[in-house]
């Protein structure tokens, strides 16, 4: 018995419709929900979910203006975590929302200082316009609410235009935050970029602190070709020496293989193995260097940095 076409045509259009409900369930799934740019840039899940959350956030601020900010207040379990929160600024330093201290809301804080002197908001407005930083991440001390004593706080950021056209700094931060490769690399970068367009009258820039390039356990050096530091990893002050030959506690010798490697490259990863003082076993950490030039003669600029801890803890 012959059989109809819409008999022999009926699986290949349920398939069809089946891919079209999901395509479109997708499409409206993924402007609620957008994942944002560039995670893979980061080791672990806390880093991850806090740009998730300032990306979610300026979601629904650039759809609904300022009544977002109500609804932060109103589901402080969506969008307030463990010590994560948001707060913005416009663009004059004014904080208009604040989900850890509402009682900063409406003072003027594009000056205040962190505990050792950093001017963290204006910080965090050139971070959002610098390249080689992609989530505008700042690093500062600052008093966490309810506790007495400041910590290290790692806050990323991004600015969101209201349907209005006023344009507002979101950030959201936690105190504590594992340290990133991702980190190391935006200083390095940052301080390579600045060394290559100033030279050489860049590197007290550098040296300063309270600059940008000052992240705990990551010490930026800058060493000329032959291995003579411009500017050591342990000091701030100029004189030199040459650490081509530095080695690790394994006898490797890691700036060489670096140098090696950065003959076909402009940016390298090496690993260091390094003493733990609690168990004297060895421990990996990365060091990460660029290649660059500086005023005609070629430079290296590095820093260390901890390597991902296992899977479990990220």
């Amino acid at each position: 018995m012959e059989r109809s076409f819409f008999s022999l045509a009926r699986p290949q259009l349920i398939i069809t419709i089946t891919l079209l409900l999901f395509l479109l369930v997708g499409c409206r799934l993924s402007g609620q929900g957008k994942e944002p740019d560039n995670l893979q840039l980061y080791d672990y899940r806390d880093t991850k979910r806090l740009v998730r959350l300032l990306a979610d956030a300026a979601l629904v601020l650039a759809e609904e203006g300022k009544e977002g900010f109500a609804q932060f207040r109103r589901d402080r379990e969506r969008w307030t975590y463990e010590d994560a929160y948001l707060y913005a600024y416009d663009v004059t330093g004014r904080c208009v929302f604040h989900g850890g201290m509402p009682e900063l809301e409406g003072k003027e804080l594009m000056d205040v200082e962190d505990a050792q002197g950093r001017k963290s908001l204006r910080m965090a407005f050139a971070a959002v316009q610098d390249p080689d930083n992609p989530h505008g991440w700042v690093h500062y001390w600052w008093n966490i609410p309810n506790r007495l004593y400041p910590v290290w706080k790692s806050s990323c950021h991004r600015l969101v235009t209201f349907p209005d056209g006023k344009t507002l700094l979101l950030g959201a931060g936690m105190a504590n935050l594992a340290q990133e490769r991702a980190f190391v690399k935006i200083i390095v970068d940052g301080a390579a970029r600045q060394l290559a367009e100033e030279g050489a009258g860049a590197l007290d820039d550098i040296k300063d602190p309270l600059s940008k390039y000052n992240l705990p356990g990551a010490s930026i050096f800058v060493v000329s070709e032959r291995g003579d530091t411009l500017m050591a990893p342990a000091f701030r002050f100029s004189a030199s020496r040459n650490i081509l030959d530095y080695e690790d506690d394994a006898g490797h010798t890691p700036l060489r293989e670096a140098i090696v490697r950065l003959q076909g490259a402009t940016e390298t990863w090496v690993v260091i193995l390094a003493r733990n003082p609690q168990s004297m076993s060895l421990t990996k950490k990365g060091l990460y260097v660029r290649k660059i030039a500086m005023d005609g003669e070629r430079i290296y600029v590095g820093a260390t940095a901890d390597l991902p801890k296992p899977s479990w803890m990220k």
